[in-house]
């Protein structure tokens, strides 16, 4: 089971083409992102929800217990689905969750991401991402340093409202 968040299933490509002659590979799209549809826009991305949603897939898929591999929120979701239903999960690696709480500067840690949130909400997508990049270091910028990032895709805009709106603070602060 390759899970993720904010990502969708399609950033596993690589991965399950690279596993698939040996396993069963399970990819699914959160609630919200891909191809996710999402009955209450407002609904947060609540860890142990998400981790009944995996349940629910790999239950369908005949598939438990998993080996279950979770990319940063993706990774929060695999430590919610291994505490809420253990019996479901073979082995997980969890990849780059981002735990800020457990961090040794969690309260720092804690109100940096509350300042992405909050400048997500004052000042839109573009203006979160900025202050994402800067406060992770990640480095998902346009070429261009000098030039202002602007999120134009309809797709990616919708992926970055969900993730800002209702993803970062359930699975940054879990």
């Amino acid at each position: 089971m390759l899970i993720g968040h904010p990502m969708d299933s399609t950033g596993f490509a690589t991965i399950v083409a690279m596993l698939a002659d040996d396993y069963m590979v399970i990819t699914y799209d959160p609630r919200g992102f891909g191809r996710s549809p999402l009955d209450d826009r407002e609904q947060d991305a609540e860890p142990d929800v998400l981790a009944d949603d995996v349940r629910r897939v790999l239950e369908a898929a005949g598939d438990v217990p998993a080996h279950v591999f979770g990319s940063s929120g993706g990774a929060i979701t695999g430590l919610a689905l291994i505490a809420r239903y253990p019996e479901h999960v073979r082995s997980l690696i969890a990849h780059e969750p981002p735990l800020a709480l457990l961090l040794p500067d969690a309260e720092e840690v804690s109100a940096g991401v509350r300042e992405i949130y909050d400048t997500y909400r004052a000042s839109g997508v573009d203006a979160a991402w900025q202050r994402f990049v800067g406060f992770t270091g990640i480095n998902v910028g346009p070429p261009d340093e000098n030039a202002p990032a602007r999120t134009t895709d309809p797709a990616a805009v919708a992926t970055s409202e969900r993730f800002f709106g209702h993803g970062l603070l359930p699975i940054a602060l879990y």
